[in-house]
């Protein structure tokens, strides 16, 4: 079988989906395996403590009981090793200023935030979501486009069209590891064409849009 992420090297080893790294000891016994080729698990191995590290520095995160409790120090002790100075420098180029605002639209200054917009968060969405496809759907590699955004809060979502905002609540989440990473799938069997709202530690959620490319032939 080839690896689900490249669709190019034979799959010769697993990728945990969501990462181990994320989780608390002991593990949950329902962690996701796919198969993949060594450097694709090698490449996008590099990213785990990076990204964990970004979602468990959030204000919406840092409360979970799984960060609390041993994550925000295996966070912060990531940071120490000489291997770890990169993943610091990281954290700090995601920090920009901005403006802050309430729901309703009224300003409340500017303020640090996390950056998210990035390629190591887009690496990151797409194979949660090409990992999910697998999975879920038992699709191997597929040529596709994928598109995240924040997923809308309540207030959004409430001001959404109601067949939108009804199928976004027909979903029954599945739960990995006690709220560290629950997911749902809208899909078509065998279809690559989805979309998933990923959640982590109950405070950050993400919405992945993801597109089948198709590719015509030229008649001769």
């Amino acid at each position: 079988m080839l690896c689900i992420y490249c669709g190019e090297r034979e799959a010769r080893t697993k990728d945990h989906v969501t990462p181990k790294c994320f989780f608390p000891t002991p593990r949950p016994s329902n962690l996701i395996t796919v198969p993949c080729c060594e450097v694709c698990n090698t490449k996008y191995g590099k990213d785990d403590e990076r990204v964990r590290n970004i979602l468990t520095s959030l204000a919406t995160t840092e409360d979970h009981h799984a960060v609390k409790e041993q994550i925000a120090e295996k966070r912060d002790r990531s940071y120490t090793r000489v291997k770890g100075i990169s993943n610091f420098q990281d954290i700090v180029e995601s920090i920009e200023i901005v403006a802050r605002y309430t729901h309703c639209g009224i300003y409340l200054g500017k303020a640090p935030a996390f950056n998210l917009d990035q390629p190591t968060m887009d690496r990151f969405v797409e194979r949660i979501a090409r990992a999910l496809l697998y999975q879920e759907n038992a699709m191997e590699h597929t040529a596709c486009d994928f598109e995240w955004k924040m997923a809308p809060d309540d207030a959004t979502l409430n001001r959404m069209p109601p067949v939108f905002k009804a199928v976004l609540r027909c979903g029954k989440p599945k739960e990995i590891g006690e709220g560290v990473f629950s997911y749902v799938g809208y899909y078509f069997t065998g279809k690559a064409a989805s979309l998933w709202v990923l959640n982590f530690y109950g405070g950050i959620e993400f919405m992945v849009k993801v597109r089948e490319k198709f590719h015509r032939s030229d008649s001769s």
